[in-house]
């Protein structure tokens, strides 16, 4: 049987253009197609263990605006697909010599929903959050239903915001992307701690008692004190700070940086063994949760360690990084660029640690990283770059 055959799952989040291309790949489905319904990514990887379906698919573009959309595909084992398999599957899919025994027509419907919470329930002890006050921002995306449910069901006292979606306003000033946002809401309401998700919510953002953020590597730092063994680890990416990359050294776990993305963060765990890997974007990979992340998992397993995060951490701290995000019109190979590297060069002799440089792989973008012993140092850099960016691309 061809590894792709059986049942194929469709879950959508909620933007705009989402129904109607989950009923586009649906009919073409037909009778091999199965609806989950308007859901969390990683709820594909729950349907998919629990025998729902073969293979998944994901109408969503996750972070980004409403007018975007793109499709995630979850392979058998609730992995996402290497590019290597993708393309694969799309030369597959274009063959002209390919004949589906199913016809296009009618499919069929799942409750995806009841599925997901029940299992994301399951993994923590009744009564976990008892006593926490939290606010939860689902950006007006895919979780705005199973977010506040499952925090509710393990004893949470639930504030909603961002939860009423239009098909428009997902992301929109609200979520993972703009923390403050929850973060004024948490520290207005007196409540102990603030989640943010994004659009799909296999990410997510913590905010503490006072309407601070917790970043992405500091969370990460925060979950890695709970590894034990002499043959574990952290991934990280070439976007990770080095204090967060140290620290774990320090500490007798091991250390690597994948290229930037969950699936080579995904895959780099599997070859190490190590339990835990994440971004600063707040995407965090755990053995013991989900293949392809989720970032409520994430929130509750960081919340479970105490709300107190400041106290967690005792005095550790990010080293300063500046991030800047330049609008390209081409995306030429960056070697290519003479001016942008000669910077990059000058950066380094004057004391600079750290440059990243690379493109979107879903928007228009050139993201900049800088990274220096001094705060003041690395936007002097930053700002170069940026400029230097912006007359050569």
């Amino acid at each position: 049987m061809n590894k792709y055959e059986g049942g194929i799952a469709v879950l959508q989040d909620t933007r705009e253009s989402g129904k109607e291309i989950s009923e586009i790949l649906l009919s073409t489905l037909g009778g091999r197609g199965i609806y989950l319904g308007v859901l969390p990514t990683p709820a594909m990887s729950v349907a998919l263990e629990s025998g729902v379906a073969t293979v998944g698919i994901a109408v969503t573009a996750s972070h980004n605006p409403w007018r975007d959309n793109g499709l995630k595909v979850i392979g058998p084992n609730g992995y996402k697909l290497t590019v290597e398999q993708e393309r694969s599957l799309e030369e597959l899919m274009l063959s002209s010599d390919v004949v589906d025994s199913q016809p296009p027509g009618v499919y069929s419907k799942y409750d995806g929903e009841s599925l997901y919470v029940n299992r994301i329930v399951s993994m923590f002890e009744e009564g976990a959050l008892s006593g926490l006050k939290v606010v939860v921002d689902p950006a007006n995306g895919a979780a705005f239903r199973t977010a506040p449910e499952i925090m509710r069901r393990l004893g949470a006292d639930v504030t909603e915001v961002h939860n009423s979606p239009d098909g428009r306003n997902i992301n929109y000033h609200c979520g993972a992307l703009h923390p403050e946002v929850v973060g004024g809401y948490v520290s207005s309401l007196g409540c102990d701690v603030g989640i943010a998700l994004d659009g799909d919510a296999d990410r997510c953002m913590v905010v503490d008692m006072v309407g601070e953020l917790i970043p992405g590597d500091a969370a990460l730092y925060l979950l890695s004190k709970g590894l034990r063994g002499d043959d574990e680890g952290v991934v990280g990416t070439l976007m990770s700070n080095s204090s967060l990359e140290s620290s774990v050294l320090a500490a007798g776990l091991g250390f690597v940086r994948a290229p930037v993305g969950d699936r080579n963060i995904s895959r780099e765990m599997r070859r190490t063994g190590w339990s835990l890997g994440g971004e600063p974007s707040g995407h965090v990979l755990m053995s013991s949760g989900l293949p392809t992340g989720d970032g409520l998992v994430t929130a509750i397993n960081l919340i479970i360690g105490g709300v107190d995060f400041k106290a967690r951490l005792d005095g550790w701290c990010l080293a300063p990084q500046e991030n800047r995000s330049v609008r390209v019109k081409t995306k030429p190979p960056l070697e290519s660029l003479a001016g942008l590297q000669g910077v990059v060069f000058k950066a380094k002799s004057a004391g600079v640690q750290r440059v990243l440089l690379r493109y979107s792989g879903t928007e228009p973008l050139l993201r900049i990283l800088v990274e220096a012993s001094d705060s003041e140092l690395a936007k002097i850099w930053a700002d170069q770059l940026v400029e230097i960016a912006e007359k050569s691309i």
